[in-house]
């Protein structure tokens, strides 16, 4: 590990509404931007040896932070290194999903075609278990490197990653502050042409059916339920058109006339009315249907340790 000061690019009382794709949140105490793999492994270091509560977030596009921000520090994950190898890639969980397919394009490596237009970093991905059009990023995880204040640096294969529909070992264990620091990707060279069209294709069913992303949105708030409806098991954006949510907005907080599971700040919602949006939303469709909605996007509290809140 290469070593420097690492107290000199802590920075203090600083604005991480930018942190986050919906634009809103407060404050936090301190703050530090790792954008190499070295760099994460030096701070996480720093903070588990001082004791000080922290939170990392790579591209945001999950998250919603409090609009008191955050009592301990901030660490933005942006550490972008990617290396190819015969038949997998690795790259450091900070790599932006648009890099990484760029990447697959360039070397023509197939199999995370399905990643196409998905926001967010390769960590947040791991993370949720981000996927699209039936595939998740569990199919193509080969091993997670893995740093704990227990056990250092450790691996993880897929198996040992508990994977499921938006969940992983690190989600279900959040308290204990397990972060991913690098992925291999089970890949496969494979023809450019076909690569491009399968990207396509994803990129093109996205352009349909999501809001830009250039409004200020967390993608879908609500997981789509395993409740069924009539015996049919309806998503959380069919269950809110039903129910008439696209009418529904506090403030600036708004729903997306695109895709009603996409809320929005129009210009100044505060993070208390995307809440309260989302409490609306989800007292509507259970008061409506029977169905309890379960929000994807991760509401992270003010105060230590920084566990996500389901509302």
């Amino acid at each position: 590990m290469i070593m420097f000061n690492i107290e000199q690019y802590i920075l203090k009382n600083i604005d991480i509404s930018n942190y986050s794709s919906f634009h809103t949140g407060g404050k936090a105490d301190l703050f530090f931007y790792a954008d190499t793999v070295e760099k994460l492994k030096s701070i996480l270091s720093y903070v588990f040896k001082n004791s000080i509560p922290f939170f990392v977030v790579g591209g945001g596009t999950n998250i919603l932070f409090s609009d008191k921000g955050l009592r301990g520090m901030l660490i933005v994950n942006a550490s972008s290194e990617i290396e190819l190898f015969e038949s997998n890639i690795k790259c450091s969980s900070g790599v932006k999903i648009e890099n990484l397919m760029a990447f697959c394009l360039k070397h023509s490596m197939a199999g995370a075609e399905f990643l196409t237009g998905l926001p967010g970093t390769i960590g947040g991905a791991i993370y949720g278990n981000a996927g699209a059009n039936g595939f998740e990023i569990a199919n193509i995880i080969e091993e997670v490197e893995l740093f704990s204040n227990e056990k250092g640096i450790f691996s993880c294969d897929a198996k040992c990653m508990n994977f499921s529909y938006r969940n992983s070992i690190l989600k279900m264990n959040e308290d204990k502050k397990v972060i991913s620091i690098s992925a291999k990707l089970n890949l496969n060279k494979g023809n450019i042409e076909e690569i491009k069209s399968k990207m396509k294709k994803s990129m093109v069913g996205r352009v349909k059916s999501h809001p830009s992303k250039l409004v200020n949105s967390c993608g879908c708030f609500f997981k789509n339920p395993s409740q069924l409806l009539n015996g049919e098991r309806i998503s959380a954006g069919k269950l809110l058109d039903l129910v008439g949510a696209k009418n529904i907005r506090v403030g600036d907080a708004c729903v997306s006339k695109k895709h009603c599971n996409f809320l929005i700040n129009e210009s100044n919602a505060s993070s208390s009315d995307i809440i309260e949006l989302a409490k609306k939303l989800k007292d509507i469709v259970f008061k409506n249907t029977g169905v309890v909605l379960e929000n994807e996007v991760r509401i992270i509290s003010e105060e230590p340790p920084f566990l996500s809140v389901n509302i």
